[in-house]
């Protein structure tokens, strides 16, 4: 196989040679670059975004007083709403589509957490979990508020990826392997996400049509986190024997590979229409940033915020079709807290940080 870029090639395994695009130009504050919003708390000490649609609206994690995790919907108008459980002590809300259907887990009254449905912050429908499956979690919802998730069995022994859809839920299959999980589903209904081979190895998968098919191989693991309507797949691959993760982008018949001579692990978790991909860089000494990927360039996020304004990003979650970005920082006062990333209306350069890389392969 051959990747190619036009500088400095190497070698890589026996199986192919990829070519290394050195970013050597600094991340720098710019005079325009994005607004802050803090999405805040459900009155306790901290939130996590997870998923945004469209229209702003963002859905996640957060304590409430007593410290309990609850699924909450915001938007800039409304602020922070919780949207309860099925019963039980906890929820949580892990994708919303561009209806304001919202999607996670919830906790029943018997403890058992399974997959729901909801529109904004009423009611939740239960969608239950495969059958022979104790709990269950929705993780992507498309415009027709199809679900993709996972169901796992009660010793956690396997799990199954899982597709909500016409009112039942259907099995995604495997790769051989005894556990499977769905992380994403765009308007096609072509799901992505992780399964294990007959070795043992979790391997990202694209399913559609009715298969699970292998995407191509990237390092020794690898799972896909997000897929835009034009099929452009996004996730992470551990590679090589030090274990370092990778961003990965599978478009068309070309994989990207985004990283880091320099050590730390990259991961990729959402991409939009204008094939603009966010994540996380975890550097070795342990430090987290949010992280923007376009083209060739990789961008740490807080270096494009207003000066001073006291936030470290240190996830960047997902991306909306306007460039509006949802993640978790350290607030100013010091706790962790979901927040919202709006492109200011004047246009900005993007800097590649020192010693990034980016691998391509045709």
């Amino acid at each position: 196989m051959k990747i190619g870029m036009s500088r400095g090639r190497i070698g890589f395994g026996s199986v192919c040679t990829i070519c290394f695009a050195a970013m050597i130009a600094s991340a720098a504050p710019c005079s325009a670059g994005y607004s802050i919003l803090d999405v805040g708390t459900l009155n306790g000490l901290e939130s996590s975004a997870q998923d945004i649609n469209n229209f702003g609206q963002v859905t996640g994690i957060a304590r409430n007083a007593a410290g309990v995790r609850r699924a909450f919907s915001w938007t800039e108008a409304a602020g922070i709403v919780g949207l309860g459980t099925l019963g039980g002590m906890t929820s949580k809300g892990r994708a919303v589509n561009d209806a304001g259907q919202i999607t996670g887990q919830a906790q029943q009254s018997n403890g058992r957490s399974v997959t729901y449905r909801s529109a904004g912050a009423v009611s939740l429908a239960n969608l239950g979990t495969l059958s022979g499956y104790f709990r269950s979690s929705g993780l992507g919802i498309n415009s027709i508020g199809h679900i993709a998730g996972i169901a796992y069995r009660s010793n956690s022994a396997s799990s199954r990826a899982v597709l909500w859809a016409g009112g039942a839920a259907s099995d995604l299959g495997t790769l051989g392997g005894a556990y499977a999980a769905a992380n994403d589903i765009n308007d096609s209904d072509e799901v992505v996400g992780w399964a294990h081979d007959g070795s043992g190895a979790r391997r990202a998968f694209l399913w559609k049509n009715g298969n699970m098919a292998l995407l191509p191989s990237v390092g020794v693991s690898s799972s896909a986190s997000g897929i835009n309507n034009d099929g452009h797949v996004v996730g992470t691959a551990e590679m090589g024997p030090s274990g370092q993760s990778y961003a990965v982008s599978w478009k068309g018949d070309t994989v990207s590979v985004y990283g880091s001579l320099n050590g730390g692990d990259f991961s990729a978790s959402d991409v939009n229409s204008n094939d603009q991909i966010v994540g996380r860089y975890l550097s070795s000494d342990g430090v987290s940033r949010a992280i923007l990927m376009e083209g060739e360039q990789i961008t740490y996020l807080d270096d494009f915020l207003p000066p001073n304004s006291g936030w470290q990003l240190t996830h960047a979650r997902a991306i909306n079709d306007s460039g509006w970005i949802a993640g978790t920082g350290i607030a100013p006062n010091g706790e962790t807290h979901a927040y919202v990333l709006v492109p200011e209306p004047a246009a900005f350069g993007l800097f590649a940080l020192a010693g990034m890389i980016l691998i391509r392969r045709r």
